[in-house]
C-alpha cells in the first residue's frame, strides 16, 4: 500500500512539472575577464524564466540546466546547473481611464524567476552556443499551434568567437529593458518596447524571429539538445516575423514595436531578435521571448500613425486609428499656419507648399476622457521609381539599371525582387543589379525605392527572358532600281551585329557589314542575312532587296466623268513615289500612289513614278461632263 501510494504521489508530481505554466525568458551573460585556467575566459549567466503567476511548486525550478555547445559543430561541451537566485511578480493593476471596459486586476501578471551563476569556457574560435530547454508552455495561445504540454521553450543565446581575424569573444550580449507587464486592446493601436542597452557599446538593430520549441518530451532535461532548434509552428495569418499580424511592425533601430493589435483575444508568443554591430560587422544575435496578452477592451484614445507622407500630391486623408466607438468629438489641426482647426472625423486636408507639418488629434469621449497625439505629415511630391533593362538572352545575365527620380531629395536606397521563382537569392539591395536565369521565362520584377525625404514606392515590369537576342528590322522586303544604293536598317538590345549578302556576284557589294545601317548596291535580287550574337547568344533574320533594272507606270486610257464627282487616279508601276501635276494647276493634296482628285473642267494630270534613280512618266486625260438633264412632258 505504502509502494503505491508513493508511485501515485510521483505521478501526480511528474504531471505537476509537466503541466502547461512557462511565458518565456531569456539569457543574458557578461564576460568577466580570464577564467581560473589558462586559455579560459570567465563569464556570470544570468536566465530569467517567465511564469503563470499562478505556477504551483512543483513548477518552479530550484536551478535550470544552462548547456553549451561549440559554435561550428553545435556538439555538447558541458552542461552547468545554475541555481535561483530570486524571483519577482511583476503585475498590471492599473489601466489608463480610456480603457474600456477595464480589465479585472490583475490583468496581466508574471513570475520570473532568476538564475545567477559564473561559468569558465574555454577560448574557442569557433565561439559557443548556450541554451535552456523546459516544457511546457501556458495554455491556449492564439498564434501558435498546439501550445500547452505539446509546446516546450529553448531560451538560446550565443557569444561569439573569431570572425575575419578579429576576437569577438569578449562580449556582453545586450540587456533587455524589462518592461513586459503590456495589455493590448483587440484591433487597437498600440506601442511598446522591446529595447536593449550594450555594455560593450555596441550598435543594435531589432527584428522579430520565430519563438523556440523544444524537441524533448523531458519537461525538464538534464541537458538540451544539440542545435539547431526547431521553432513554435504558428497558426494562418502569422509567423515568426509578424507574430501579432501584419499590421504590426518592430523598429529595427529602436525596438519599439507598434500597429494594430490583431482581433483575437488571447496570448500571443512573441519573439525578438537583436543584432550586435561592432565597427559596422554585424557579429552576433541573441533573443528574447515573452507572451503579450490581447484582452477585450478598447481605447477611447487619438492615435495616428507614426508618420504621413505623400509623394505624388498635396491631399492626405486622416483619420483616428483607434477604433472605440465611444469617442464623441474630434478636433484636428494640420500644421498650417492660417488653417482653421476641422472637427470631422476623417478630414482631407490639402497642404499649401512642401515640406514637413505636425498633425495633432485630440478627441473626447462620451465619459469626458480626453487624448490627443501628433505625427509628422511630409509634402514631397514628385518621386517616381523606375528602371530599365538590358539583356539579350538567357545564358548571360540580365541587368537592371535604376531610373527612379526624385524632385525633392535624393533617392537612397533599393530593394530588388528579380521574379526568379526558383530561388529565394535573387534579390538586391544595389542601385543596379543582375541575374542570370536559367530558362527563356516570363518574370515579374519588382523595385522598392526610398528617397531622403521619407517617400518609397514601389514598380513592377514584367520582364521575358529570351531564348536569343531580339533584332528588328525596318523592313524585310524592299526593291530597289539596279543603280541605287539602298541603306539596311536593323535595331538591337545590345551584342555586335554581322550583315551577310548571299553567295553570289552581289557577296561583295556591301558596305559596313558590321553596323545596323550598312548599304548594298546589288546588281539583282539578293537575300541579306544579318546575325546578332551577344556572349553566344545569337539570333538571325533576313532582308530580300529585289533588284529591278527600269521602273514603268502606266496610268490607262483616257476617260470622263460627271461635273463634281471624285475619283481615284490609279497607276500601274512597282515604283516608290509619285509625284503627280495637273494641266489646270490646281494643286493635287497628296503624292501617294492613288491621290483623289475632283476636276472642274477638263484636265490632264501628269505624274513621275520613281524607284531610286530609275524614273518614268505617263499622263491621263479627263474630260468632265455635266449630268444629264431631264425634262418630263405634261399629261397627255
Amino acid at each position: 500500500m505504502k509502494k503505491l501510494l508513493f508511485l501515485l504521489l510521483f505521478i501526480g508530481l511528474g504531471l505537476v512539472v509537466q503541466a502547461a505554466h512557462l511565458k518565456g525568458g531569456w539569457i543574458k551573460y557578461e564576460y568577466l575577464g580570464d577564467g581560473s585556467n589558462p586559455n579560459t575566459s570567465k563569464y556570470r549567466v544570468t536566465i530569467r524564466q517567465y511564469l503563470d503567476s499562478m505556477s504551483n511548486a512543483g513548477q518552479i525550478d530550484a536551478f535550470v540546466a544552462l548547456s553549451v555547445f561549440d559554435g561550428l559543430s553545435n556538439q555538447i561541451v558541458q552542461t552547468f546547473n545554475i541555481n535561483s537566485t530570486s524571483f519577482s511578480l511583476p503585475s498590471k493593476k492599473y489601466y489608463d481611464p480610456c480603457i474600456t471596459p477595464n480589465p479585472p486586476n490583475p490583468r496581466v501578471n508574471y513570475r520570473i524567476d532568476e538564475y545567477v551563476g559564473t561559468i569558465d569556457l574555454p577560448n574557442n574560435i569557433n565561439g559557443y552556443t548556450l541554451s535552456v530547454q523546459r516544457c511546457c508552455r501556458v495554455d491556449n495561445i492564439a498564434n501558435v499551434v498546439s501550445a500547452g504540454n505539446n509546446t516546450g521553450i529553448t531560451y538560446v543565446a550565443r557569444i561569439p568567437g573569431v570572425m575575419n581575424g578579429i576576437d569577438y569573444s569578449k562580449n556582453s550580449n545586450p540587456d533587455f529593458i524589462m518592461r513586459d507587464t503590456v495589455l493590448l486592446c483587440y484591433n487597437a493601436p498600440f506601442t511598446f518596447s522591446f529595447s536593449a542597452t550594450d555594455a560593450d557599446g555596441d550598435s543594435l538593430s531589432y527584428m522579430f524571429c520565430e519563438g523556440v520549441n523544444t524537441p524533448t518530451a523531458d519537461p525538464k532535461p538534464a541537458q538540451s539538445s544539440n542545435p539547431p532548434f526547431p521553432s513554435v509552428t504558428y497558426n494562418p495569418g502569422y509567423t515568426g516575423s509578424t507574430p501579432l499580424g501584419n499590421k504590426v511592425s518592430i523598429d529595427p533601430v529602436t525596438g519599439i514595436i507598434s500597429g494594430i493589435a490583431p482581433g483575437t483575444v488571447g496570448t500571443y508568443v512573441v519573439s525578438v531578435c537583436v543584432n550586435e554591430y561592432r565597427n559596422g560587422v554585424l557579429f552576433n544575435t541573441n533573443r528574447k521571448e515573452i507572451h503579450v496578452n490581447v484582452a477585450n477592451c478598447s481605447l477611447a484614445g487619438a492615435s495616428l500613425k507614426p508618420s504621413y507622407i505623400t509623394c505624388d500630391g498635396f491631399t492626405l486623408n486622416f483619420e483616428n486609428e483607434s477604433a472605440s466607438s465611444s469617442i464623441a468629438s474630434y478636433l484636428w489641426t494640420f500644421g498650417e499656419t492660417g488653417v482653421a482647426p476641422s472637427s470631422n472625423p476623417t478630414p482631407t486636408h490639402t497642404y499649401k507648399d512642401t515640406g514637413t507639418y505636425t498633425l495633432k488629434l485630440k478627441v473626447t469621449s462620451t465619459g469626458g476622457c480626453q487624448d490627443s497625439t501628433t505625427a509628422l505629415v511630409r509634402v514631397y511630391p514628385g518621386f517616381t521609381p523606375d528602371f530599365t533593362v538590358q539583356g539579350t538572352c538567357y545564358i548571360n545575365s540580365y541587368r537592371f539599371l535604376d531610373a527612379t527620380t526624385t524632385r525633392y531629395g535624393v533617392v537612397d536606397s533599393w530593394r530588388w525582387d528579380l521574379g526568379d521563382l526558383s530561388t529565394n537569392a535573387d534579390t538586391a539591395r544595389s542601385k543596379d543589379t543582375a541575374w542570370k536565369y536559367s530558362t527563356p521565362q516570363s518574370v515579374q520584377v519588382r523595385l522598392i525605392a526610398t528617397n531622403s525625404k521619407g517617400c518609397i514606392d514601389t514598380v513592377v515590369k514584367t520582364v521575358s527572358i529570351l531564348d536569343k537576342p531580339i533584332v528588328n528590322l525596318a523592313f524585310k522586303d524592299t526593291l530597289i532600281c539596279s543603280i541605287d544604293t539602298l541603306a539596311l536598317r536593323a535595331t538591337i538590345n545590345n551584342g555586335t551585329i554581322l550583315w551577310e549578302p548571299q553567295l553570289g556576284r552581289n557577296s561583295s557589294r556591301i558596305i559596313n557589314p558590321n553596323s545596323t545601317n550598312p548599304l548594298v548596291y546589288p546588281l539583282d535580287t539578293t537575300r541579306y542575312i544579318v546575325t546578332v550574337n551577344d556572349n553566344g547568344c545569337q539570333n538571325k533574320d533576313t532582308v530580300t532587296v529585289n533588284v529591278l533594272n527600269f521602273i514603268k507606270v502606266e496610268l490607262g486610257p483616257d476617260t470622263a466623268i460627271c461635273l463634281s464627282d471624285q475619283f481615284r487616279l490609279r497607276p500601274i508601276s512597282d515604283a516608290l513615289s509619285y509625284q503627280w501635276t495637273a494641266s489646270t494647276g490646281v494643286p493635287i493634296a497628296s503624292n501617294s500612289k492613288y491621290p483623289l482628285v475632283q476636276p472642274l473642267v477638263n484636265t490632264k494630270y501628269y505624274v513621275i513614278a520613281n524607284l531610286g534613280k530609275c524614273q518614268d512618266r505617263d499622263s491621263v486625260a479627263v474630260r468632265v461632263v455635266p449630268y444629264p438633264y431631264a425634262v418630263v412632258m405634261p399629261d397627255t
